[in-house]
């Protein structure tokens, strides 16, 4: 008796299950693909925010306490492009007292946001950084 016959081929049937099958398993597969891509790219954008923030939050705490008068209550904003992606830099000087006496303390807020290619769509925050300076 013999328990092995001879295969000379597949039949249409047996690679249309099996198409079938790598398809429905791959599914899953590339479903999770596009989420780490996602992921990876959301978690690019908040290194980039934050390296921004910390650089203008820097810049600003470098300046002499006059020149942080002068900027005082003013908004200014810049728009840089960075890996093909268009960034608004923030940021507000004011005047924050809790425990100095009036003007001994400024605070910085630095806001980092990113602005979509897509028409329309609102720009995105990813970073905000505070910090307070005092009069030494």
């Amino acid at each position: 008796m013999r328990f092995w016959r001879q295969n000379h081929g597949t039949t249409l049937l047996e690679v249309i299950i099996t198409a079938l099958l790598v398809t429905v398993l791959s599914i899953p597969t590339v479903e999770i693909c596009i989420r780490v891509s996602r992921l990876t790219q959301e978690g690019s954008f908040q290194t980039v925010a934050m390296n921004l923030a910390q650089g203008k939050l820097e810049e600003l705490k470098a300046l002499s306490w006059d020149e942080l008068e002068q900027l005082e209550g003013s908004h200014s904003s810049e728009i840089l492009t960075i890996n093909r992606s268009s960034w608004v830099c923030h940021y507000q000087i004011s005047t924050d007292d809790p425990i100095g006496g009036p003007g001994a303390v400024k605070q910085i807020v630095v806001y980092v946001y990113r602005l979509s290619n897509n028409q329309g769509e609102k720009p995105c925050l990813e970073a905000t950084l505070t910090s307070l300076v005092g009069r030494y």
